[in-house]
């Protein structure tokens, strides 16, 4: 496989997890538009909604630790392209040089 398709490859998986993100921030908003409206009634729906909040914020917190390691992914290979450019402009500059 080459190069830009990988890196393809993971920015689409990092924009899927933003998307996860992005829903799991809409939910949390809906409960907690929800909670401070007043559309809960005493009982046992608070407790269902305070869990729903619960379980959003850990959803983003889960797809933010994805992004964060795909992202890092992305970084390393940033990190082996620059040498890979450094290593054909010294072969290069050498080359010129003997020819010199």
């Amino acid at each position: 496989m080459n190069y830009a398709l990988i890196t393809l490859q993971k920015v689409r998986a990092i924009v899927e997890a933003l998307g996860r993100y992005a829903e799991a921030v809409d939910s949390l908003e809906t409960n907690l538009k929800m909670m401070t409206q007043g559309h809960i009634h005493e009982g046992g729906a608070v407790g269902d909604m305070f869990s729903g909040c619960e379980n959003d914020l850990e959803n983003m917190e889960v797809v933010y630790k994805q992004a964060q390691m795909l992202a890092s992914t992305l970084r390393e290979e940033i990190d082996e392209q620059r040498q890979r450019v450094k290593k054909v402009k010294e072969k290069v500059e050498k080359g010129w040089k003997s020819q010199a």
